[in-house]
């Protein structure tokens, strides 16, 4: 029987959505001086349809936490996506969303409380709203006081 693939398939040239979360979860613990972390944990399946009510194929979360407040974790965001990987959708927590929202723009589409993102451009700009919000700066600096 003849082949009938492609004689060769290339890689996407883009960015996972899970490697730029990883590659800024590293840069909280430098700003800190290793007093927070922030960490991106995959998620089951299970999870990924609880928060995202749709079953993605890859499901990630970011929180902070403290190094001396073992139990304590903040969930900033969540994050899904399948084949091909983007889109992908965010859920942001509730007061990040609220106070946010209208600086969102034209790039990202708002379903309900999810954020769909085109593309890792518009990623990285809404990451950079989201650590700069007021509730990212209230929980940064409260687990700071209680860490000293």
């Amino acid at each position: 029987m003849k082949n009938l693939w492609p004689d060769s398939f290339k890689a996407v040239d883009v960015q996972r959505p899970d490697a730029i979360l990883v590659e800024q979860a590293k840069f909280l613990s430098t700003i800190t001086e290793g007093l927070l972390y922030a960490m991106v944990e995959t998620m089951s399946k299970a999870e990924i349809v609880t928060i995202h009510s749709k079953l993605f194929d890859f499901g990630y979360k970011l929180s902070i936490g403290a190094k001396n407040l073992d139990r304590y974790k903040y969930r900033v965001l969540s994050m899904s996506y399948g084949v091909p990987i983007y889109p992908c959708y965010i859920m942001l927590d509730q007061d990040i969303f609220m106070e946010l929202r209208r600086d969102f723009g034209q790039t990202l589409t708002l379903t309900g409380m999810s954020i769909k993102v085109e593309n890792g451009e518009s990623l990285v700009d809404l990451l950079s709203l989201v650590f700069k919000s007021k509730k990212v700066d209230q929980v940064v600096s409260s687990l700071l006081t209680l860490s000293k």
